[in-house]
């Protein structure tokens, strides 16, 4: 089933210890709502979407932000509290578990969600082959704008992985995979004319709110306000 972003309602499961999310949506607002409903974590059904985690030596950060408190939406609509960090340079989430660090595997769940961000997994191009990965949700709807983070690694003598630049690149997906040309999130270069053909319609009304709004296509900030402004058309 695949992510809808229009109805969030939950029920609980007491005797799991998980929240039951039926068609999750607004899931850029929506941790209020499973911080007032999920009470613990399920290790038990957890186990079966992730996987260990492998240490690796690091000179510098690989994390784009330390342990915080999230919300796990698995494929199958369950949702777990869970305490979660991201590894940037190999696009690992991980979960506490038992006291181990676990890794998430991305196909299997629907979304991280945290108190001020949100991610979602998406299939994508790389080097001419099909994967998975995380992407940050920056704007939801009919057409999502998503971002990517990726991170400039060097090998030392010593055999450890020296943490370089933090860099990131926005993405695109449109939410009815049946009718979309394509079902993979694909990279947005920040023009005008590949902003406008990535949301195809309303073009004429797009650019006014730009032009009205001072925002600059080549700004990753403007352009996800662009977005959310196309996203609200769409309501």
């Amino acid at each position: 089933m695949r992510l809808s972003f229009t109805v969030l309602c939950f029920c609980v499961f007491a005797m799991l210890g998980v929240t039951k999310a039926q068609n999750s949506s607004n899931i850029l607002n929506a941790f209020p709502k499973f911080a007032q409903l999920a009470t613990s974590t399920n290790t038990t059904e957890l186990f079966f979407i992730t996987r260990n985690s492998v240490d690796k030596k690091t000179v510098g950060n690989p994390y784009l932000f330390d342990w915080r408190e999230a919300f796990l939406v698995s494929n199958e609509d369950e949702v777990f509290n869970v305490r979660a960090r991201y590894r940037v340079f190999d696009d690992e989430f991980q979960i506490m578990m038992n006291g181990k660090v676990k890794a998430i595997y991305p196909q299997m769940v629907k979304g991280i969600i945290f108190k001020d961000q949100a991610f979602v997994p998406a299939k994508f191009e790389v080097n001419d082959r099909v994967a998975y990965s995380f992407f940050e949700l920056l704007s939801e709807g009919d057409v999502l704008l998503l971002k990517r983070y990726g991170m400039e690694v060097k090998g030392t003598k010593d055999g450890f992985l020296k943490m370089s630049n933090k860099v990131s690149n926005l993405y695109y997906k449109y939410t009815d995979e049946e009718n979309a040309i394509s079902d993979k999130a694909e990279e947005l270069s920040l023009k005008s004319k590949n902003v406008l053909q990535a949301l195809g319609e309303y073009k004429e009304e797009i650019q006014q709110f730009a032009n009205t709004s001072g925002l600059e296509y080549s700004k990753q900030a403007d352009v996800r306000k662009i977005f959310d402004y196309y996203n609200s058309i769409q309501e």
